[in-house]
């Protein structure tokens, strides 16, 4: 176990069953948890999209009752499995019961929940503008995927599904983080494995800066670089300079709104709308 100061707070790192776990004391007085993959829906190739979406539903579809808040998701570079309790056993409760959903065999229930996805997609809309950034930059590949629907709901097998689960959603790959307390009797019970590597971006070769006619309106910011305190700055104070001329002064715009996700290692992709 080794303590580390982050943000002000003491941070104890150490290890459960191979699977590096974080932990700090609880502001609140509450306990959160969640189980990260870095897996998401950039890891994906276009003939399987949303094989990483179908996993996080298949693992928590057995429609178990509990009495406290949890959820999951997918984003572009992680899936996440997280909850919420004033009782820290239900840390460990959650943590089994994704464990052991990661684990099971739902080949039964397949054909069901991608029948949900589908629906849930339908009710989402499409990736709009963002999407269609990042699919200029990146075609049909890692962050460009956004601008694609999840082809995977329509023609995805158990065995596929297995495969992926198999791969990505091992030990190596995985850390818990624990706000609160860490319940007696953890236990993580994930396949042992290393993180598999990351398929690198491949950008296309484009000229920039550039602009591209979307098909509604308003103008949309994309924006890559590298993390640091500076960017972080510098995109905020922007958004805030862009709200106050064109809300504010002129009445142009009702909102100036800003989105960021880390792309791959240290490169993220901002967007200003």
């Amino acid at each position: 176990r080794v303590n580390v100061m982050y943000a002000g707070r003491i941070v104890e790192t150490g290890v459960v069953d191979g699977v590096t776990v974080l932990r700090s004391a609880s502001a609140t007085g509450r306990n959160a948890a969640a189980l990260v993959f870095r897996v998401g829906r950039f890891d994906e190739t276009l003939p399987v999209a949303g094989v990483t979406h179908l996993v996080e539903h298949l693992t928590l579809s057995t429609g178990q009752r509990a009495s406290y808040q949890f959820n999951a998701e997918v984003s572009g570079r992680f899936t996440a499995f997280f909850m919420e309790s004033a009782d820290p056993a239900d840390t460990a409760d959650f943590i089994t019961t994704a464990c052991r959903g990661l684990a099971g065999d739902h080949r039964q229930g397949l054909e069901q929940e991608k029948r949900i996805l589908r629906t849930e997609a339908a009710s989402r809309g499409g990736a709009g503008a963002l999407g269609a950034c990042l699919n200029e930059r990146y075609g049909a590949s890692g962050p460009g995927l956004a601008a694609y629907p999840e082809y995977g709901l329509h023609r995805l097998g158990w065995a596929e599904v297995e495969a992926w689960r198999r791969s990505w959603f091992t030990a190596g790959n995985a850390v818990l983080w624990i706000s609160g307390t860490v319940p007696d009797g953890l236990r993580l019970d994930l396949p042992p494995g290393p993180a598999p590597a990351a398929a690198p971006l491949r950008p296309l070769g484009l000229t920039l800066p550039g602009f591209a006619p979307g098909g509604r309106g308003g103008i949309g910011l994309s924006l890559t670089g590298r993390l640091s305190d500076a960017a972080s700055v510098t995109l905020d104070i922007l958004q805030r300079r862009l709200a106050q001329m064109l809300r504010h002064e002129r009445g142009l715009s009702y909102d100036v709104a800003q989105a960021r996700e880390r792309l791959d290692g240290d490169i993220f992709h901002a967007w200003l709308t």
